[in-house]
């Protein structure tokens, strides 16, 4: 989306990024696909290796789901100090509804987001790990998010944005 002001696309410095890949990166690092971005938006590395090792943050039918990136092929780099901002407004507890993946939750474990595995769901931490907590008491989920850097002129560079449909107007 270009920067309204400038005409021109937003950029982050190259120092910000750094060559991985799933299986190396450690856990909690957010890659980012090359030869697939924007198609898929992102990974999340989860901790413990095996066949459940990544998250992928995306807004479409791959989307927040725990899959097994170890044999993921092509060129992905590492994002240095991403920060997950969130709008106030869209913010709802564990007793609201039925929280759906993508929601950007925080809890007293920690910060992370719902994601589908198998035929169920879990919560994964952005630090990389998987919570076993199943509980909805103490939940404060958000369901309009993004994924920003810093740019090289200061101003925050959007990574990705995750917008529930409930916060669409209403017709």
């Amino acid at each position: 989306m270009p920067d309204n002001a400038q005409g021109v696309m937003p950029m982050i410095s190259i120092d910000h990024l750094e060559s991985s890949s799933p299986g190396r990166a450690n856990p909690g690092s957010l890659l980012i696909q090359v030869a697939k971005a924007p198609a898929y938006a992102a990974w999340l590395i989860i901790g413990g290796g095996g066949p459940r090792n990544a998250l992928v943050i995306d807004n479409g039918p791959h989307g927040f789901k725990v899959v097994d990136g170890r044999a993921a092929y092509g060129s992905f780099v590492r994002v240095a100090n991403p920060r997950f901002v969130v709008d106030p407004a869209s913010g709802i507890t564990g007793t609201d509804g039925s929280p759906e993946a993508g929601t950007l939750f925080r809890t007293p474990e920690g910060t992370g987001i719902l994601a589908k595995l198998d035929h169920g769901e879990c919560r994964v931490l952005l630090d990389g790990s998987i919570s076993e907590d199943t509980g909805y008491a103490e939940f404060a989920g958000f369901r309009h998010w993004r994924i920003e850097v810093d740019g090289p002129d200061g101003h925050p560079v959007i990574l990705f944005t995750y917008h529930h449909r409930s916060m669409d107007p209403k017709e």
